[in-house]
């Protein structure tokens, strides 16, 4: 079975990490280097503001 290539939107070859996939706290810290405001990333998440702050404060 022939699986194809999958990009993310910055155009880089996405390769899977089970171990890092689907963490909110990887997902947390890519928002955040990626631009996205503290607010933003507490209301498209539903997470609590304390929880990121101490992920983005690490």
């Amino acid at each position: 079975m022939n699986i194809p290539k999958i990009y993310t939107a910055d155009g880089e070859l996405y390769v899977r990490d089970s171990k890092r996939e689907n963490r909110i706290d990887v997902v947390i810290q890519h928002m955040w280097e990626k631009g996205f405001a503290f607010e933003e990333i507490v209301s498209m998440l539903r997470v609590e503001d304390e929880f990121v702050r101490h992920i983005i404060e690490k």
